[in-house]
């Protein structure tokens, strides 16, 4: 929705999304989201002013995306073809014979991984979008991460796929474009981008701050290294 000449704009939506992946009962997730801006360069104290200014425009963000990338039938667990030795056979031979067994553990209760992102930014243009550009700051929480989580083997199993901690990216982005040469036969643009993002671990399962299937650290991002950090080489001299 636009008014006053569309120098205010408000946009807004809201998604209900389903996904036959997730477990009964958390298929369905309803994904709110929002945008106003507001187009300065537009406003009477601006035109009649600053004659320089092509373009500004301050706007706002948030909204809630989701994720539900996981294999068919995951919820529902999953067995697979063996060999199982049996050790009696005839003659007290040994001898295989196929059977099944379970191999993935079944979650009756995995949903959607949840990102929920807010965002400001500014546009601007100068001397006729000779120069232009933006500049955004971004935060992106992601909640009920749909990974692996380490459980005791004596289940029968050593890992499930569970929905399990929390983590957060932040940001800035500025994009610059510039018009260097224009004529009738040739032009010559530059656009230069620069990213910043910081990436962090807010919350593991149980509220745990490591977990050594990543290996994942609170704090740290999600892809580290760890090693060990070496004192000397222990050498055959005293």
């Amino acid at each position: 929705y636009g008014f006053k000449d569309n120098r205010y704009m408000v946009t807004a939506s809201l998604r209900y999304d389903g996904s036959s992946r997730l477990a009964d009962g958390h298929k369905w997730v309803a994904f709110p989201s929002v945008a106003v801006a507001w187009r300065i360069s537009d406003e009477s104290f601006i035109k009649d002013n600053i004659s320089n200014i092509s373009n500004l425009k301050l706007r706002f963000g948030y909204g809630k995306t989701g994720n539900s990338a996981v294999n068919p039938y995951q919820t529902a667990g999953s067995v697979t073809s063996t060999y199982a030795s049996i050790p009696f056979g005839v003659g007290n031979v040994s001898s295989n014979t196929i059977g099944t067994k379970t191999n993935i553990m079944p979650n009756y209760s995995l949903g959607w991984e949840k990102t929920s992102s807010l965002n400001v930014g500014v546009d601007f243009g100068v001397l006729e979008n000779r120069i232009s550009g933006s500049v955004e700051y971004y935060i992106a929480k992601t909640s009920d991460l749909l990974m692996n989580q380490s459980i005791p083997v004596i289940t029968g199993y050593a890992q499930i796929l569970n929905n399990v901690g929390k983590t957060e990216n932040r940001g800035f982005e500025v994009s610059l474009s510039t018009v260097n040469v224009k004529t009738k036969d040739f032009t010559w643009q530059t656009d230069w981008t620069f990213s910043l993002n910081n990436e962090k671990i807010k919350e593991l399962a149980g509220g745990a701050t490591y977990d050594s299937t990543g290996p994942w650290m609170v704090g740290e991002p999600l892809n580290s290294f760890y090693d060990f950090q070496y004192d000397r080489i222990w050498q055959n001299t005293q």
